[in-house]
């Protein structure tokens, strides 16, 4: 599987969202969206209408909506249609694991993929119910404690990265927190293959260029 550069949106200028936008879509193949509610985590971030209006402008990319929200099964109807992959936390749904292989089910009953968050401190074992029964295309190993930005890539997170791949390589494997040109490598050897980034693109007035500079490490 290529990499995929997936540039989170709350780093751009949100006063200028679609034209920031557009500096990205020819680049990229997806887009992250990071949904906060002020519960979840402290910060609250953008609505399910500012999303469903980036899908009627934006139709040829794909979008990864990334939901640090309480009771993430309260959106499932308001982001299907505008999502191509939902991705919950772990946490949010405690340790019913009923709880989240109905939404697991849920999620693709609505036409998206199926994707599961882990934060820093929760063990990778957790999720293993419900990556047995496969209810999972993807899973995003946190590498800073998500809801807070400009933290620094937790490199003991590799390590859970690596366990996930050996044992499930055929899921994708999704990273979120200080992906840069230094750190890339390391998650790519791990076995991530799904690298959202925020500053790394976002913050640079050439981002085909910034994209380039993401991808390079991973050629040599």
């Amino acid at each position: 599987m290529d990499p995929i550069i997936a540039p989170c949106i709350l780093s751009a200028d949100l006063t200028q969202l679609e034209s920031e936008i557009r500096t990205v879509v020819p680049q990229v193949e997806w887009l992250h969206i990071d949904i906060m509610d002020g519960h979840f985590v402290p910060d609250i971030s953008i609505g399910p209408g500012v999303i469903q209006s980036i899908r009627r402008s934006f139709k040829e990319v794909k979008l990864d909506c990334h939901l640090m929200t309480k009771e993430p099964s309260k959106w499932l109807q308001t982001l299907a249609g505008a999502c191509d992959q939902f991705t919950f936390h772990y946490e949010a749904v405690g340790e019913d694991v009923g709880v989240a292989t109905d939404l697991c089910r849920s999620i693709r009953a609505l036409g998206m993929k199926s994707s599961i968050s882990i934060k820093p401190k929760t063990p990778l074992e957790k999720i293993y119910p419900l990556l047995d029964q496969d209810l999972l295309d993807g899973v995003l190993i946190m590498t800073v404690e998500p809801g807070f930005g400009g933290q620094s890539f937790m490199p003991e997170m590799l390590e859970k990265v690596r366990l996930l791949h050996q044992k499930y390589p055929n899921v994708t494997i999704e990273v979120e927190g200080d992906i840069n040109p230094k750190t890339i490598r390391s998650c790519y050897d791990a076995g991530a293959r799904m690298f959202v980034t925020g500053r790394a693109v976002l913050e640079h007035n050439d981002r085909k260029s910034a994209i380039e500079d993401l991808l390079k490490p991973l050629k040599n």
